[in-house]
């Protein structure tokens, strides 16, 4: 035990110091990391690494969260994943304001954490 630093005149207030192991501490430095990481959002490939061939054959319909419009979605056309399946390329088709060209275009931003089901909270 140590003898508190702070002297206001008053008894000795005594303090005890744990002793913390490194492992607790990087354990706790990762769980709020990953707290932190969760309250920003998703990425694309955070989403869509939960479903078989990143949502293609389910035909995975994904929204961005700051998308205020009704009905804006993107239909999961094709992913080609880097080998860590973290990053890569997304194509698909764009409902926009419940209307679709129909044709096949490239999904920007989709490291952006801003991705999510549609329909989770946006319908």
């Amino acid at each position: 035990q140590l003898a508190c630093p702070l002297d206001l005149g008053c008894h000795s207030v005594r303090a005890t110091i744990h002793r913390v192991s490194m492992a607790e501490i990087i354990s706790n430095l990762v769980k709020n990391a990953s707290k932190e990481a969760s309250k920003r959002g998703k990425n694309f490939f955070d989403v869509a690494t939960n479903f078989d061939s990143f949502g293609v054959k389910e035909g995975l319909k994904l929204t961005r969260t700051n998308w205020n419009i009704p009905e804006c979605y993107w239909t999961v056309t094709r992913v080609v994943p880097t080998p860590d399946g973290k990053h890569g390329k997304v194509w698909g088709t764009l409902t926009f304001g419940g209307k679709s060209d129909g044709q096949v275009h490239p999904i920007r931003g989709v490291l952006k954490k801003q991705w999510e089901l549609y329909g989770k909270s946006s319908q």
